[in-house]
């Protein structure tokens, strides 16, 4: 004697379109990573270049571009998630 189990089978969604959604929003967050590195890491050169006094204009220091920038970068981050 064998029992049937009265649950439906649903079909298989398509595979292809979930792992190449997930391949696409791979590639653009990394994409997204990188060029925000890229930008990060020009804010900081022209930084560096600046004299102490123009840095001193600013509210700087050498050792705080690093800190600054990367703050900055997460304020426009958070600024962009709530108005975007």
């Amino acid at each position: 004697m064998t029992t049937m189990s009265q649950t439906q089978i649903k079909p298989r969604s398509s595979d292809k379109s979930s792992w190449l959604t997930k391949l696409a929003d791979g590639l653009v967050s990394w994409w997204m990573a990188y060029a925000t590195w890229r930008i990060e890491r020009k804010a900081v050169k022209e930084l560096w270049a600046m004299s102490d006094r123009e840095l001193r204009d600013i509210g700087l220091t050498r050792s705080g571009i690093p800190n600054a920038v990367r703050a900055h970068a997460i304020r426009a981050r958070e600024f962009s998630r709530n108005y975007w």
